[in-house]
C-alpha cells in the first residue's frame, strides 16, 4: 500500500492537505489520519501558544507527542 499526502500552503489562506492511498483521493478518517499543525506564526511561540500545543499534543501517540513537545520548544525560545 502506498499512502500519499500533498500539501498546499497558501501564503494569503491556509494550508491543505489531501491524502491517496494506491492513487485514490481519500479523506484522513477513512485512513484514520490524525493532523497535527506546529505553527507559531511569524512572531513565534508565546505561552499561551506553547500552553495550547502541548494541551493538544496530549492526545497524540506518545511518539508523536514527544515530536510535536520537541518542536514546539524549539519554537519557544
Amino acid at each position: 500500500m502506498a499512502i500519499e499526502i500533498v500539501i498546499q500552503r497558501d501564503p494569503d489562506d491556509g494550508t491543505y492537505l489531501w491524502y491517496f492511498r494506491d492513487g485514490v483521493l481519500m479523506r484522513a478518517e477513512d485512513l484514520n489520519i490524525t493532523e497535527y499543525t506546529v505553527d507559531p506564526g511569524r512572531s513565534g511561540g508565546d505561552a499561551e501558544w506553547v500552553k495550547g500545543m502541548n494541551e493538544t499534543a496530549q492526545s497524540a501517540s506518545p511518539v508523536a507527542r514527544a515530536y510535536i513537545k520537541s518542536m514546539v520548544t524549539s519554537y519557544s525560545k
